[in-house]
């Protein structure tokens, strides 16, 4: 190695990680977001909650959309940069992005030490498909995310310095993350509990307090504003409250049918027994919370802690036994209650737990490294580790999935048309918003015969068909009053057709 190459790598080596991995974390996003400008469903329901504070006010826009805040975030972001509501959207997230990056390398840190523990922090996160695969979406979780690991920092910080700084900056990052998304509540109601005992009780009494000076604080603002705060929660959780409030008798409900598809009523245990089924139950909503965790945070990880935790390996994470393990299970408890009344469980609503289990990751590396070397086995482990580093990221960044080129190519067509006294109807709101020529383009989640009602005379009808729906072929194929002007499909067979309508 030359002078020169001794001295850039030295150079290299002071740079900081956090900084480092933020910068490679915007590129990394900058270049899904080329890649992938179909935006995700919701997506365009907070650019519209943008448009609408930008016209009409916040209150106009939290009655009709809930709780939006992330999208006036957006409205305001957008009144200082230049461009568009979408590409303020991106810049929100970018910065949200970055400090959800910073934090969990600083709290790897706080949790493990050293220096190279900063460093695997950083590629943990940067090579986490899962985590760049929402990159490119426009979604709250990023601030909710972000604001829930600074929380956990500061609860850490105010553990170990006792002062009361932290534990205002504690109470500031968890209504951030409130403001995001609601399920930070359960955060703020039970990981003051952490701390209880060692002494840590007036620190538990003094969060409590602060929690409810700034919920009061908050409650005055917002009636001098004109605005129901809980009004708003209650919109905001419109779907979930009825089903939580008569919990019992969901479950007990969901117990007995499960119970009669599984077992005739003839024989043991019947299919009229609500101990087996409730425990049946209660058995297939954990299964499935914990498949869906390990699959966020992907089964060579969920692997790899497995046998770090059997190897002993974590045990001498202190910050798991207190407040890293209570947000730990109030995310999980959040998974089985979501679970329990909805019947359905995303990656995203994971991600919290997983960004928690990824924190041990670092450790773990860095005990594997150490043993590598004492073992004499470095070759082999670096063979190892580059074989999942290239993995992760070519999952990460590269997409294997069925192309959507044709759905730009139909908005490219689209644009280019003499749109003069011409109305677009379109089940797409990728089509609707870039268009520009649907007002409420958040608002097309239709099928194709509600889509051939809304179509009149001389109206363009764009039409998004999944492969499958082959009934709603059949439908647009036997009405005599369109005529097809443009089809765009994928290999698989998804297609845009575009009509018009006589």
């Amino acid at each position: 190695m030359t002078n020169l190459a001794r001295q850039t790598w030295s150079q290299l080596k002071q740079l900081s990680p956090q900084w480092v991995a933020a910068a490679v974390g915007a590129l990394f996003s900058l270049w899904l977001i080329v890649k992938a400008p179909v935006l995700n469903a919701d997506a365009y329901q907070y650019l519209r909650a943008a448009e609408l504070f930008n016209s009409d006010g916040a209150a106009a826009m939290l009655s009709h959309y809930g709780w939006f805040h992330y999208s006036i975030l957006i409205a305001l972001l957008n009144k200082i940069l230049p461009g568009s509501l979408l590409v303020s959207a991106h810049v929100l997230n970018l910065l949200l992005q970055t400090l959800l990056i910073t934090t969990f390398i600083r709290l790897s840190q706080r949790l493990h030490g050293g220096r190279r523990i900063a460093w695997l922090a950083a590629l943990t996160l940067l090579a986490h498909p899962p985590f760049n695969e929402m990159r490119a979406m426009l979604i709250r979780d990023f601030g909710f995310l972000a604001f829930a690991l600074l929380s956990l920092e500061f609860l850490l910080l105010l553990r170990d310095t006792g002062r009361w700084q932290h534990g205002a900056l504690w109470v500031l990052s968890i209504c951030l993350a409130t403001a995001f998304r609601l399920e930070a509540l359960v955060v703020a109601a039970f990981a003051p509990l952490a701390l209880w005992g060692n002494g840590n009780n007036r620190k538990v009494l003094m969060l409590y307090a602060l929690l409810l000076a700034l919920a009061a604080v908050a409650s005055l603002v917002c009636a001098l504003l004109d605005v129901d705060l809980l009004a708003q929660m209650q919109f905001a959780w419109r779907y979930y409250l009825p089903r939580m409030l008569d919990l019992p008798a969901l479950i007990s409900g969901s117990s007995q049918v499960l119970m009669q598809q599984l077992f005739t009523p003839d024989n043991f245990p019947g299919n009229h027994s609500p101990g087996h089924g409730l425990i049946i139950l209660l058995f297939a909503y954990g299964y499935t919370v914990l498949a869906v965790v390990a699959h966020a945070l992907t089964i060579p990880l969920s692997v790899l802690l497995l046998h770090a935790c059997w190897r002993g390996w974590l045990r001498p994470t202190e910050g798991w036994r207190g407040p890293l393990s209570v947000y730990a299970l109030c995310s999980l408890l959040s998974l089985l209650v979501f679970i329990s009344i909805m019947h359905f469980l995303t990656e995203r609503y994971a991600m919290l737990l997983c960004l928690l289990l990824l924190l041990l990751v670092p450790g773990v590396l860095n005990h594997w490294i150490d043993h590598a070397r004492a073992q004499n086995s470095n070759r082999r482990y670096q063979v190892a580790a580059w074989v999942f580093v290239v993995y992760f990221f070519t999952d990460s960044l590269v997409s294997f999935g069925y192309s959507t080129a044709y759905m730009q190519q139909a908005l490219t067509w689209l644009q280019r048309q003499d749109t003069t006294g011409n109305t677009l109807v379109t089940n797409n709101s990728y089509l609707a918003y870039g268009s520009g020529r649907v007002r409420d383009y958040d608002n097309t989640d239709m099928t194709v015969p509600e889509a051939l009602a809304k179509a009149q005379s001389g109206t363009t009808l764009a039409l998004k068909l999944k492969v499958r729906e082959t009934d709603a072929r059949a439908v647009l194929e036997h009405d005599q009053r369109l005529t097809l002007v443009q089809s765009f499909s994928n290999k698989r067979g998804d297609e845009v057709r575009i009509y018009q309508v006589h």
